[in-house]
């Protein structure tokens, strides 16, 4: 408000506003000279003379060790841990207390309140911003590196390094170690993307509580991913290429291949990762073959490309029986396990995913760290149930999937389990339940950018609508349903989603109001649509849906 009547004839934006605020933190004196700045035209980033003599004079009477941790402190762009300050300074713990109480009386510094470390902060940016300007480039360097250094010596391997990888990559990017930046950056950002791309992720606790990672839109994802590249093209520009840009190579084809996959941009997706597989071989990185091995085989499930599949699974699951890793062994008999569903294999399926759930029991901390591939393990059993109609049975299983994946995340496999459970429930006939489970896979959907499964939520739910009257709704449920079966081009959700206009143009027949609302989105005759969901679900194990279509088939032709 105070900015507005003091620039009437300046039409600022709200992103204005926040940088004056940031800049300022609300000290009156500040404000006046961004204004100031404004009136004048001068850039909003560049200190005045006055506001320059200002802050000089603040530090009028400071010691040479005063201005020697100042000039340290300077470099944290947050809180400024006290025993950093002193294996950096080389002082003495107590001289070092009386000096930070001295510039604490000075109001220079304040303490941080930080429960976890003993730490101080600026008392307003512009004081750290005055004090790091006037050391020398070299000398900012050196210190941005000495300080990453001891960050890194702080890593611990698990999910609690989350919150040094920001530092890391900070103190890093102003030292000019542009490598060390982006491998944290890509760290950092496989946290996030590995939580919202993989279907079923490996977690890690963080003091006995699970470490939070929202779900990702898809252009925040993708906004990751460019930031990646942006950073990667640079060091190619810079730096020779050794094996360990290699490794950070490797690590971001997978990042990129695997949400081109995801999104349904199969050629990219796919070029990405076998890149990214024969890189892994040449330089012995076998985890990241392996991980590149399974998008291959998620490739294979989304396009029902059996024999991907198959000659995948083969080279996975060798490969880290070869190395003993039995993480990875347990991940590709789950996955050799859907393959026999596809096949319908079914008595060699369930063999498989009980050895898959024994071979992560057997690893320790299992049953939190692998609870999502338990969970899938869980579920693919649910559906061997529901493909021999055996609902209620199915129903056990994929509710025991979903209670291992609450209070952890709420992820694309959560949705999948609840949309698995809402088909079962709905050719049961208990269409209540399918609805709560329907809606719960969307609210999840709409938090994250999976799409897998996501047409069959929207398909019931039109169907569920349209048992409630709601039409408008459902003909947009269907749209959307329609939409994202065609863009993750998977046989299955095509199919199914065809056979749920053949249904409702069966209904359409009787019901006027219905037929008003969606004559002009189906367009074509019921036979049509039950012909088209029959090419589509005759590969596919859900020989219910085919009766279904079959049975409307018979209809149409009596």
């Amino acid at each position: 408000d105070f900015t507005r009547k003091a620039l009437p004839n300046h039409s600022l934006n709200d992103d204005m506003y926040e940088k004056i605020y940031q800049e300022t933190e609300g000290n009156t004196f500040f404000i006046v000279e961004y204004i100031n700045s404004l009136r004048e035209n001068r850039e909003m980033d560049m200190m005045s003379t006055r506001m320059n003599d200002i802050l000089k004079s603040r530090f009028i009477g400071v010691s040479e060790d005063g201005f020697k941790i100042l000039n340290i402190a300077s470099v944290f762009f947050d809180y400024i841990p006290v025993d950093i300050l002193a294996e950096i300074s080389g002082m003495d713990k107590l001289k070092l207390l009386d000096i930070l109480d001295d510039l604490m009386k000075r109001f220079i510094i304040k303490d941080s309140n930080n429960k976890l470390v003993s730490s101080v902060m600026f008392t307003h940016q512009k004081l750290r911003e005055f004090i790091y300007n006037m050391q020398s480039m070299s000398r900012r360097q050196i210190l941005h590196n000495r300080i990453g250094r001891i960050y890194e010596s702080y890593l611990t391997g698990d999910n609690r390094d989350i919150a040094l990888y920001p530092k890391l990559i900070y103190h890093f990017s102003n030292c000019g170690d542009l490598e060390s930046a982006l491998k944290y950056n890509i760290k950092l950002a496989n946290f996030y993307l590995d939580i919202n791309h993989e279907l079923f992720p490996i977690l890690y606790e963080n003091g006995g509580k699970y470490v939070s990672s929202p779900s990702l839109s898809n252009d925040e994802s993708y906004k990751y991913i460019k930031n990646i590249e942006e950073h990667f093209s640079k060091l190619m520009e810079t730096n020779p290429y050794t094996e360990e840009t290699a490794k950070l190579e490797i690590a971001f084809y997978h990042m990129k291949g695997r949400y081109f996959i995801r999104q349904g941009q199969y050629e990219k997706g796919i070029e990405l990762i076998k890149e990214m597989i024969d890189k892994s071989l040449r330089i012995g990185d076998i985890n990241y073959a392996l991980k590149g091995y399974r998008q291959l085989i998620y490739y294979g499930i989304q396009t029902r490309d059996m024999q991907a599949m198959k000659d995948n699974i083969e080279i996975g699951l060798n490969m880290a029986k070869e190395h003993g890793l039995n993480e990875d062994v347990g991940m590709f008999l789950r996955l050799y396990g859907l393959y026999k569903i596809m096949n319908k294999e079914y008595a060699y399926a369930e063999e498989l995913l009980k050895q898959c759930i024994n071979k992560f029991l057997s690893i320790d901390d299992s049953k939190e760290r692998y609870c999502m591939h338990i969970a899938a393990a869980y579920s693919y059993i649910g559906d061997i149930r529901r493909y021999n109609m055996k609902f209620q049975s199915s129903l056990k299983y994929y509710d025991k999937a979903i209670s291992l994946c609450e209070n952890k995340i709420e992820g694309s496999s959560l949705a999948i389990f609840c949309t698995r459970a809402g088909q079962a429930a709905y050719d049961a006939g208990d269409y209540i339940r399918a609805k709560d489970y329907f809606l719960r896979a969307i609210q999840v959907y709409n938090k994250s950018d999976s799409m897998w499964g996501r047409s069959i939520a929207e398909g019931y739910m039109t169907l569920i609508f349209i048992n409630e009257g709601y039409y408008k709704k459902a003909l947009e449920s269907l749209k959307r349903a329609d939409e994202y079966s065609r863009m993750i081009k998977n046989p299955y959700e095509i199919g199914l989603i065809f056979r749920i206009m053949a249904e409702i143009r069966y209904k359409m027949e009787s019901n006027k109001q219905l037929r008003k609302v969606f004559d002009e989105y189906l367009r074509q005759d019921m036979l049509t649509y039950c012909e088209k969901g029959i090419k589509y679900l005759e590969s596919s194990n859900d020989e219910y849906q085919l009766d279904i279509l079959k049975m409307f088939m018979d209809r149409y032709n009596a």
